[in-house]
């Protein structure tokens, strides 16, 4: 008998989550007339916690530095309530907005500009569907870009440094960077709507923390595309030829610090900036160099401290107006040291028996004659007849004439005989 009683508690029932089921209720009154079958409409069985089930942007996307970011959470199911909590790494959270649509989606917009470098993270939590399950919290998280990294590579390279020369010169606003405060990588923007010295200085401070990295000036085994390396050189420079329709150019150049230093030359400025920048390591031997061409050659100031071959390793990469790769590759070039005057050096050992060495140096290609003569102006030997490409030579005289005959012991004289030197010092031979 449960009188007028109008709710009933099942226990001990196995019920399955997802399953739909039914209620049937017929009653007897107390003389035992039954009632009409009453049954349910049925319910559904819900034992499953809400959560994110995908979202319109994946984990892990960039996110521009200056583009508001707009993400839709999608739930597994709906929900009466839900709450999103936003954090950066590096700063302040950025202001948020957030709204839940048809008890199914949650739309996050996230107000830019954000601060370089940094990465955003959301907290999903209190998601509660119509049932009171609670589901569990859940993390989501997004890189900001680099300040001045235009492609969203993760560098700061010529392609970023064509943009925002670029943008300079067109004075296109969507490629402006400062005013900037705090300091590199995690600089944060405030643009001010106009190109100033403070851009400038932004892209720099960007360019060279990043290129300062350990590794960024160690030269590249590029894949060879287009045509070969055109390279030369003279005593004091080298001259890389950009090939046909290259706009800008990565140049790496690794070199035995010991033998040899290499330095860019920085360009002059383009439309009030300049058209190159360069890293450069003299303790490890390393330089590069980021520049924007129109038709000259890309210059390295030389400091040659050796007179043997120098091997060095150039690689390069060079882009055109659009920012296509047009040409890449890596060589190891041989450098021959060239003088930078005609020379004749004393000969060693002096006084000498039998033998003794003879330096003298070219600074170009010429027809060159050495001769040795006795003290009365008479022709002993000659030594060297005939054409010799620039650079630092040596010959040795064993104390023979033409005839293959020693000499006497003396006093004789060398001398080095071109169009453009003439040049004669004495020796003397000890028996």
């Amino acid at each position: 008998d449960i009188g007028n009683d109008t709710s009933y508690i099942f226990t001990g029932l196995d019920l399955q989550d997802g399953d739909r089921y039914y209620v049937n209720v017929r009653a007897t009154d107390l003389i035992g007339n039954l009632s009409a079958v009453a049954s349910s409409n049925g319910f559904v069985v819900d034992l499953t916690e809400p959560n994110v089930s995908s979202i319109s942007i994946p984990t892990a996307t960039t996110v521009p530095l200056f583009e508001d970011l707009n993400l839709a959470f999608t739930l597994s199911e709906p929900v009466l309530n839900a709450e999103v909590l936003t954090s950066a790494a590096i700063t302040l959270p950025p202001r948020t907005d957030y709204t839940l649509v048809d008890s199914t989606t949650i739309n996050v917009t996230v107000y830019a500009p954000f601060t370089s470098g940094d990465e955003i993270s959301f907290t999903i939590q209190k998601l509660t569907d119509r049932a009171g399950n609670m589901g569990t919290t859940q993390e989501f998280s997004y890189p900001i870009s680099y300040l001045a990294d235009y492609d969203l590579d993760g560098s700061i390279g010529v392609v970023d440094f064509n943009e925002f020369v670029t943008g300079w010169s067109n004075k296109d606003l969507e490629r402006e960077l400062g005013p900037v405060t705090g300091s590199a990588p995690h600089l944060i923007p405030n643009r001010d709507g106009e190109y100033t010295s403070q851009d400038g200085m932004a892209f720099y401070y960007m360019w060279h923390w990043y290129n300062g990295q350990a590794g960024k000036l160690q030269a590249k085994r590029l894949p060879l595309i287009g045509d070969e390396l055109g390279i030369n050189y003279t005593n004091d420079q080298l001259s890389i030829t950009p090939p046909k329709d290259a706009h800008g150019s990565e140049i790496i150049i690794n070199y035995p610090q010991d033998q040899i230093q290499i330095l860019s030359r920085l360009n002059t400025s383009y439309d009030g900036i300049a058209k190159s920048l360069a890293k450069t390591d003299t303790l490890t031997g390393q330089v590069l160099a980021h520049t924007l061409v129109e038709k000259e050659n890309i210059i390295f100031d030389l400091d040659v401290r050796s007179r043997q071959e120098i091997t060095i390793q150039v690689s390069y990469e060079f882009i055109d107006k659009g920012n296509e790769m047009i040409g890449s590759g890596f060589i190891d070039y041989i450098l021959t040291p060239i003088p930078t005057e005609f020379s004749l050096k004393q000969n060693y050992p002096n006084p000498f028996n039998p033998i003794t060495t003879i330096n003298y140096d070219l600074p170009k290609d010429a027809m060159v004659n050495v001769m040795i003569y006795d003290i009365l102006g008479r022709e002993v030997k000659s030594l060297v007849r005939g054409v010799k490409e620039a650079g630092y030579h040596t010959v040795t005289w064993d104390s023979k004439d033409n005839a293959g005959s020693l000499v006497s012991a003396g006093i004789y004289f060398y001398q080095i005989q071109s169009k453009d030197f003439v040049k004669t010092k004495k020796m003397i031979l000890l028996k």
